[in-house]
């Protein structure tokens, strides 16, 4: 099945109230913190897998302290219209600490692994309390595919466990670890997998900044391992601009898939 949780938001708009209100910057990501998808614009989501809409929400009418009240309900539809999941608007409140009115948020999706393949969507109704009730509706379509060779729940973090979920951003001296799960990958006659997880960093001319990638086999897996934990370890050693191409290789089929992640790296002065 399918389930989700939190809100979710999109690049349209159906204006429901004359307000400040207003929802900017949406994009479809990999994590809570805007590591943007190559697929943003029309989202393939793989069973299993975590479905990220990262999102500012502005104009929210905030108090002395920065307060801000508001509400969050959802709805989802699949291809044919009909409604799978709906949840009435909740009550939040966030503390906009640098002040502005303005609010950084995500919604998250999970992808169930039986969930069936097909056209899905997603509506969000957004509630500012603190403004005579302005609302604003919002609507994300994305398509759930069939299972196959991924890589999913892709990230970087501060820690090597994961529970700390990192920016494509940093600065020289600091440690993050890419983080993902190999999915989809075969296995042989005797049950045991060959696939080989890859990671090449490019500078902004498009040139490896090292002299081979990153690259590690895997050919041993309990047989009930639908999912295999990847990692690699980043040193950010000085500041620039750099893109992660990141590959998994099924050895037994000879199938392919990449993802990338541009990463930038600034210096403190």
């Amino acid at each position: 099945m399918l389930a989700t949780l939190a809100l979710l938001a999109t690049l349209q708009s159906a204006p429901q109230q004359d307000s400040a209100l207003k929802l900017t910057n949406a994009i479809a990501s990999h994590s809570p913190l805007r590591l943007a998808r190559k697929d943003a614009a029309n989202p393939k989501i793989l069973p299993g897998e975590l479905f990220f809409l990262c999102f500012d929400i502005e104009g929210l009418k905030e108090g002395p302290d920065g307060e801000v009240l508001y509400s969050i309900g959802m709805e989802l539809k699949n291809g044919e219209g009909k409604t799978l999941f709906k949840q009435e608007p909740q009550k939040a409140t966030a503390y906009n600490s640098l002040g502005g009115g303005r609010v950084a948020g995500f919604a998250r999706a999970d992808i169930g692994t039986d969930t069936k393949p097909g056209k899905y969507k997603m509506i969000v109704t957004i509630i500012d309390r603190k403004a005579k009730d302005a609302v604003k509706t919002l609507e994300q379509d994305f398509e759930v595919l069939p299972k196959g060779l991924g890589m999913i729940s892709l990230g970087l973090s501060y820690d090597p466990e994961g529970r700390m979920p990192a920016p494509a951003l940093g600065t020289p001296g600091q440690a993050m670890f890419v983080n993902y799960f190999a999915t989809g990958f075969t296995r042989d006659k005797d049950k045991k997998p060959h696939f080989v997880a890859e990671m090449q960093i490019l500078d902004d001319s498009g040139k490896p900044v090292l002299g081979k990638p990153y690259t590690g086999t895997i050919k041993e897996a309990p047989a009930e391992q639908l999912m295999y934990p990847v990692q690699f370890v980043l040193g950010l050693n000085r500041s620039g601009n750099f893109k992660l191409q990141i590959k998994l290789t099924d050895k037994l089929t000879d199938q392919s898939v990449t993802e990338t992640i541009d990463l930038k790296v600034v210096e403190l002065k």
